[in-house]
């Protein structure tokens, strides 16, 4: 019965609201709201469109709305329910409703740490965020990223190779696969964790609702780290959000001389903890730290399918297309695209420029 009425709230509001937070400290719960829609435009904590919108909604609009993503592949968690983040309610604004592919309970019963940063990182950034990712997912940490270009896929991925969860928070519906490059690596996150969004299925991409995904990243997370940010950037809002929740923030020190850097040092002059290491979360956190030849030993290469030994066997130092794999193995482009992925996070190939893969020496 309850479940109905939050979904109509959280349809009627209207995804990332200013109000939601307020509107709850006022009601208390969507049953009240309900009760009470025929007087909401006296209530003074909802905007105008929000009371037309739950005016003309139903439960049974509600109902279809939940019906049509679970046929399409997506649940939906809301305040109410057991399944939805308790972190979020730290929120000034929480997400009346959650929409997500996969599952839930790393969020529930792990560590999260966030892992953010710069979408154009220097070579320094991604090896720096690769091994403290690497420590810790070790000690199995589910890592809480935005699967953005740059250093958020690094962190993703990490995780993915150990094969410990990881959460995906997107700032569009979770059937526009944004940026396009890593739908596959979406889809491999969906199997091993979970996407989230606060949007309906088929939200396309809007710039701000990004700036509205990093607050969910931030809030999700027990603290946040940073590797490489510019001063300016999406990176520095999602820390200003953990900060703003009481979220412990951490920092790789950087080269005074590098723009990737001036957000990250800023960081540390305004008092962000600074780490060389993994391991230096996990200290902070009183979990158990592996022996340190145990963090240096490389992790087992993984057993490959014969779909992936027989796509790489393919590749060579030059560089070839996606359309030449195909012909070459006889295989599908969707398996050939998802065995090109995995052989990716393995380390065994590189992509080029224009879709180009080569193998690694």
């Amino acid at each position: 019965m309850g479940r109905e009425h939050w979904i109509w709230l959280a349809m009627g509001v209207g995804p990332a609201a200013h109000n939601s937070g307020h509107i709850l400290d006022k009601y208390g719960c969507a049953e009240e709201i309900y009760a009470q829609r025929h007087s909401l435009f006296d209530a003074g904590v909802f905007t105008k469109n929000q009371c037309r919108r739950l005016l003309t909604g139903t439960l049974e609009s509600a109902r279809q709305h939940v019906e049509q993503h679970f046929q399409m592949g997506v649940q939906i968690a809301t305040m109410n329910e057991n399944v939805y983040p308790p972190q979020l309610l730290d929120m000034i604004n929480p997400p009346i409703a959650l929409y997500y592919k996969g599952d839930l309970r790393s969020l529930h019963d792990k560590l999260c740490i966030g892992v953010v940063g710069t979408r154009k990182p220097s070579a320094y950034g991604i090896e720096v965020t690769k091994e403290i990712c690497k420590q810790l997912v070790q000690e199995d940490v589910c890592i809480v990223s935005g699967l953005a270009y740059g250093l958020d896929s690094e962190a993703h991925r990490a995780a993915i190779v150990a094969d410990v969860p990881t959460v995906a928070v997107v700032g569009t519906g979770l059937n526009v696969y944004y940026p396009a490059k890593n739908k596959q690596l979406q889809l491999l996150i969906e199997k091993c964790g979970a996407v989230v969004s606060e949007y309906p299925v088929e939200y396309p991409v809007d710039k701000s609702s990004f700036v509205q995904r990093n607050r969910i990243i931030a809030a999700l997370s027990k603290g946040l780290c940073v590797a490489e940010a510019r001063l300016h950037s999406g990176t520095m809002s999602t820390v200003n959000f953990a900060l703003s929740y009481g979220r412990d923030v951490f920092t790789v020190p950087g080269s005074i001389f590098s723009p990737l850097s001036e957000g990250t040092n800023k960081m540390l002059k305004e008092g962000a903890t600074a780490i060389t290491a993994g391991t230096d979360i996990l200290a902070y956190y009183g979990v158990i730290c592996p022996e340190s030849e145990k963090t240096k030993q490389e992790q087992p290469q993984q057993r490959l399918t014969d779909t992936e030994q027989k796509v790489l066997e393919t590749l060579s130092m030059l560089p070839v297309g996606v359309e030449y794999i195909c012909t070459k193995t006889q295989i599908a482009a969707n398996q050939v695209m998802s065995a090109l992925t995995m052989l990716e996070l393995n380390g065994l190939i590189r992509q080029q420029a224009g879709r180009q893969f080569t193998k690694n020496i």
